[in-house]
């Protein structure tokens, strides 16, 4: 009876390694075959879904627990990982707004310097919510993220130097209000800084900061860079305001 135990046994691990060896096939297909065209797998997302299920759960739910294990486990961690990332991105932004080609990605991975380190993935966001999931899965699946603004920078502010997502906020270019009891402008970060100050002009206000670049740079790359421009010299630079 023991012997037949062990046999049964050793059958079974037999016959789990050629299962593993199977799939690990299988994905590493589906990994090339991804490399060269994206296949729209949000089709398979129903709108019954519990709430607790995750994105990536919920877009293969079709696949039995144990056969989405088996998947996870046997396909490369860095290559599965990127993949969920990704789609996981384009769910929450729009695949409109999600860029893996290489002229976007060398393009987003690069300031005024023309130099840098190429983005994984470029997303435009298009309100906070949108910014706080993709922040959120960026920190849950360990991936750099870096947001852009207008790429005017000559410090490496917006380069992605470890790779990964870069945000940009181009979407995110309103002025918002003018409050001219306060002195007070709310805007959104990728408002251009020239476009600003005219604005304010307009109703008699006065916003100083004049980077070199300011009919191209945008406010949120300003703040973050503290620019300035030749009326720092009297006024002070962004962090003044």
């Amino acid at each position: 009876m023991y012997d037949v135990v062990l046999d049964r046994t050793r059958d079974a691990d037999h016959a789990n390694a050629g299962r593993a060896r199977l799939t690990d096939v299988f994905v590493r297909l589906l990994v090339a075959l991804r490399r060269v065209m994206f296949v729209p797998f949000s089709v398979v997302i129903n709108a019954d879904v519990g709430h607790g299920e995750s994105v990536e759960r919920r877009a293969f739910r079709h696949i039995d627990s144990r056969s989405f294990a088996d998947l996870a486990a046997a396909i490369d961690d860095r290559c599965f990982g990127s993949f969920q990332t990704e789609f996981t991105l384009r769910v929450i932004a729009g695949a409109e707004h999600v860029r893996t080609d290489a002229e976007a990605c060398e393009t987003y991975g690069t300031d005024a310097l023309k130099q840098g380190h190429p983005a994984d993935v470029v997303v435009w966001p298009a309100d906070t919510a949108q910014v706080a999931a993709i922040a959120r899965l960026c920190h849950e699946t360990r991936t750099p993220l870096v947001p852009r603004g207008a790429g005017t920078g000559y410090t490496g502010g917006a380069v992605p130097s470890l790779g990964g997502v870069v945000i940009s906020l181009e979407r995110f270019n309103r002025i918002l209000e003018i409050d001219e009891g306060n002195l007070l402008a709310i805007v959104e970060p990728h408002v251009i800084t020239g476009d600003l100050q005219d604005a304010v002009e307009a109703v008699g206000l006065f916003y100083p900061p004049d980077p070199a670049s300011l009919r191209q740079s945008a406010i949120g790359g300003n703040v973050a860079e503290n620019a300035g421009g030749p009326r720092a010299f009297k006024y002070g630079v962004t962090n003044k305001y």
